[in-house]
């Protein structure tokens, strides 16, 4: 398991990242953003209306709303409430996505969030700050068999409770899997590994691994 506690590896962190670069450039970073089709659809259960995009269903929703997300959903979700938001599959949409287009965050989480994601893969987030991640938790975030991937900086930066359940995995971050300044509770066989660089937690809060849950090298 490698995971640091200080910056004690950073130089070995840079000299990594010097490495995998030219790499990451041709794989991560070069994905078109006209190739990335969003046909998002983003419903309320309780009330049946379809939003195009995963914030208008979010803004409308009730605190402790459900909703159901089909398609690529592109763009940064801001979220300040209770929710429940649930990824499915169809023939027609393929598997439920939110990308960053390697342009943007995918998911802010404020500090009231209580939030709980189910089926989904996040992915292609992108930032400004080395640190920063394509979700941004500082409130509470369970992930359910969610797939984080493919982002330029870390999947996930945390300074709230994470916990992940299931065969929920957090992979191919440029920076690593998980920034974590808060609580981070992994369950099931929920995986952080295979990130570009060598820490896949990078862990200045409080790491609790249950079950069959682990961490691997990048």
């Amino acid at each position: 398991m490698l995971t640091s506690t200080s910056g004690g590896l950073e130089t070995l962190r840079l000299v990594f990242a010097a490495v995998v670069a030219a790499i990451v450039a041709l794989t991560l970073v070069a994905t078109p953003t006209a190739a990335v089709k969003s046909d998002c659809k983003a419903a309320s259960v309780s009330t049946g209306r379809t939003y195009s995009s995963l914030q208008a269903a979010v803004n409308a929703a009730r605190p402790g709303a459900q909703l159901v997300v089909k398609g690529k959903c592109f763009g940064t979700t801001v979220i300040a409430k209770r929710l429940t938001i649930t990824g499915m599959e169809t023939e027609r949409t393929g598997k439920p996505v939110l990308t960053g287009r390697n342009e943007v965050k995918v998911l802010r989480l404020m500090p009231t969030a209580k939030v709980r994601l189910k089926g989904l893969t996040v992915q292609y987030g992108g930032g400004r700050f080395r640190n920063s991640g394509a979700i941004d938790n500082r409130g509470t975030l369970d992930l359910v068999n969610v797939k984080v991937q493919r982002n330029i900086h870390y999947g996930i930066r945390n300074t709230g409770t994470l916990r992940t359940w299931g065969n929920s995995r957090v992979s191919a971050g440029m920076s690593g899997g998980i920034f974590n300044k808060g609580l981070l509770i992994m369950n099931g066989r929920s995986k952080v590994g295979r990130n570009y660089e060598v820490i896949s937690i990078w862990n200045a809060g409080r790491l609790v691994m249950n079950d069959a849950s682990s961490v691997v090298g990048g």
